[in-house]
């Protein structure tokens, strides 16, 4: 690491110089290396044609290029995009709300946006890491299924406990007077 970084600071001191006597210094002993940085400019160090193949830094490999052609999933991710980027805003006017009103009815509008924001983030996981391609066909359905019905019984919890016990706010605040 230190290596590169001298050789890079080697290089622009003699880029930005332009002379050769920045490069006969104590730290790169061969001048040939930084002669290198120096003469050759990047651009044209690509973009040139020379048929002498020495001189040239980066050598004319032919490359082959793939297209993979992805087939496209089902949803619109545009709206959906818009839609967790939205729910991240009401999430920050929400969350302040619950505090200064802990009634019922903000206290549910809380847990579905808290439950909506896990659900969106769980699911991304498992459709990230949870292919087909890996686990076949089976595995991937039943863990989506999974997802949906975790954070089904997370509403349902948190709903219950919202109207049938202290609520989510002052279960918090109970929570750090501990």
């Amino acid at each position: 690491m230190s290596a590169s970084i001298l050789l890079r600071g080697v290089a622009k001191n003699c880029l930005r110089a332009g002379s050769k006597e920045l490069c006969r210094s104590r730290f790169l002993p061969s001048s040939e290396l930084c002669r290198a940085f120096a003469v050759v400019p990047f651009r044209s160090a690509i973009g040139s044609s020379s048929t002498s193949r020495q001189n040239n830094l980066f050598p004319q490999i032919p490359q082959v290029q793939h297209t993979v052609v992805r087939s496209s999933s089902s949803g619109d991710h545009v709206k959906l995009w818009t839609a967790e980027r939205v729910l991240s805003a009401v999430l920050l006017g929400a969350i302040p709300a619950a505090i200064a009103m802990p009634t019922p009815a903000v206290e549910t509008f809380l847990a579905l946006s808290l439950t909506v924001h896990s659900h969106w983030g769980i699911e991304a996981l498992v459709h990230d890491y949870v292919r087909p391609s890996m686990f076949g066909n089976v595995i991937p359905r039943l863990s989506i299924a999974a997802v949906y019905g975790l954070s089904m019984m997370t509403f349902g919890s948190l709903c219950y406990f919202i109207y049938t016990d202290v609520g989510l706010i002052n279960a918090v605040s109970i929570f750090w007077k501990l």
